[in-house]
């Protein structure tokens, strides 16, 4: 695959992707603290006003706000199309998502059409200025119909729409804004969406370009690069369609088709991860650090997700069970997901401070060669730390979905340590970019 042309001359200002970097953070320490507080009955089942306040706090707080703000830098540098009115259409995004998911977890727990109302309103407003300003920057790209990278972030986005209309419906049906029930089948749709065809698809079309770059890997294969995210698409639009259908007409899926979109679904995810681990196996460098080993416990994880979702099919006991879904939940969202954004942000960030400072330098007539290197940035030490408290509160936590008393306790608390040192790891950057700026 060839590389893209990275335009770094259109990135945005320092501050408009780091805002969003710098909330992430906070959400999971929310996240970890509802877990704490609630205990047991947050991990019971995935229906309780807790359990969906922390999947939230984790999807639309942790991981939308690194996605928003790493799909910003990547359309300037990558596409080479930045969003218009950048520092305008950032800070209403920043807004309006934080607090719409604020305002949306207090609803979990106080059902009434006004707050929930509103905090819909919010979150349709931030992801809808978002996405407008996406597309416009898709459409004005020269490079999204050649390189994966950016034809895959068109994908993610309209996975993200669907994500979005579905979630804004199952939300004014919660709260009594809408008349008609809501089917568990639909919300089995909205979180596959939300998961693959949001999260996975932007991280695959994300990995084309920055596992080469950062990890000193091959380029992963010529052919996944064009087809693996168009067939995960048209897998997991396949089964959504088998699934409102048999939610519309109250009948069986579609058979057959059901059961090869379901397992297309899953064997992308599986290649998506083991081409990837292997890739790592035959980097150039072979000096290890945190960005590495995180994209490998993400790649992990994502196998087990895929393997246990694969037992529950054939062995629908399995499936019945009520720590099914809550241990797929947190395979993927805590082990791949907030793994592999946290390894992520320990390169975008060191990178977005050198690339500014030395810009900045420049421009004031000295050395750019002043600037921080990037292995500097943030110490290793405090990096690696950071990743094993991360990682312990994973394993602790799935081993709380099997046994949630006392083990949900000592998880919350690593994970809220664990995301308490990111933020503290990411604002320490961000001084020592404004130090060498001023």
């Amino acid at each position: 695959m060839k590389p893209a042309i990275l335009t770094f001359d259109q990135t945005p200002a320092f501050s408009i992707p780091v805002r969003f970097f710098l909330a992430a953070p906070l959400f999971g320490v929310m996240a970890a603290v509802t877990l704490i507080y609630y205990g047991p009955s947050a991990l019971t089942t995935r229906w309780s006003a807790a359990t969906l306040a922390l999947t939230h706090l984790l999807t639309l707080g942790y991981l939308a706000q690194i996605m928003v703000g790493a799909m910003i830098q990547l359309l300037a540098v990558l596409a080479g199309s930045p969003l218009p009115r950048p520092h305008m259409t950032a800070s209403i995004v920043y807004v309006t998502l934080i607090a719409g998911v604020l305002l949306l977890t207090s609803a979990f727990f106080h059902e009434g059409s006004l707050l929930s109302g509103l905090a819909l309103g919010l979150i349709a407003t931030g992801f809808g200025s978002f996405v407008a300003g996406i597309v416009w920057s898709l459409s004005r790209s020269r490079s999204r119909s050649r390189h994966p990278s950016v034809r895959g972030m068109s994908f993610a986005t309209v996975g993200l729409v669907i994500t979005v209309l579905l979630g804004l419906y199952l939300g004014a049906a919660h709260s009594g804004l809408s008349s008609q029930p809501t089917p568990t089948g639909l919300t089995d749709v909205h979180a596959a969406w939300g998961l693959l065809g949001w999260v996975m698809l932007l991280v695959m079309s994300v990995a084309y370009q920055v596992v080469p770059m950062f990890q000193s890997t091959p380029d992963y294969p010529v052919g996944m690069t064009r087809w693996l995210v168009p067939s995960l698409f048209v897998a997991l639009l396949t089964w959504s369609a088998s699934e409102l259908c048999q939610i519309a007409f109250c009948g069986p899926a579609l058979g057959m088709l059901h059961i090869v979109s379901l397992g297309s679904c899953a064997a992308a995810v599986a290649a998506f991860a083991v081409v990837t681990l292997g890739l790592q196996q035959r980097r150039r460098r072979r000096m290890s650090d945190v960005t590495l080993w995180s994209w490998r416990v993400a790649m992990a994880s994502a196998l087990m997700a895929a393997g246990l979702w694969t037992v529950g099919q054939v062995l629908p006991s399995v499936a019945l069970d009520a720590r099914y879904p809550i241990a797929l939940g947190v395979l993927m969202l805590v082990g791949f997901a907030m793994a592999v954004v946290n390894g992520m942000l320990y390169k975008i960030v060191p990178f977005l401070v050198w690339l500014h400072t030395s810009a900045h330098l420049k421009r004031q007539g000295r050395n750019p060669r002043a600037a921080p290197r990037m292995q500097h940035v943030i110490p290793p030490p405090r990096m690696r730390d950071q990743f094993w408290m991360q990682q312990i509160g994973f394993m602790l936590l799935l081993w709380a979905v099997l046994w949630p008393s006392p083990w949900v306790y000592p998880a919350g608390v690593m994970l809220a340590v664990s995301s308490g040192m990111l933020w503290w790891n990411l604002l320490s950057a961000t001084r020592l970019y404004q130090k060498m700026t001023r």
